[in-house]
């Protein structure tokens, strides 16, 4: 609610938005926290579970 609030758009401009934009209203992409991990080797965690038998 408070976003919603913090926009000052009515509940009729909101709904005559496009989906894609009123996500980006709600959750700016500088707003979001996207970290740079990389992809877990799951063969590998595999391999080593089964060892573990």
């Amino acid at each position: 609610m408070k976003r919603f609030k913090e926009l000052g758009l009515t509940l009729e401009e909101l709904r005559a938005m496009l989906p894609k934009a009123v996500e980006v209203a709600f959750y700016p992409p500088e707003n979001l926290k996207r970290s740079e991990k990389p992809m877990l080797d799951f063969a590998k965690i595999h391999a080593r579970m089964s060892a573990m038998k």
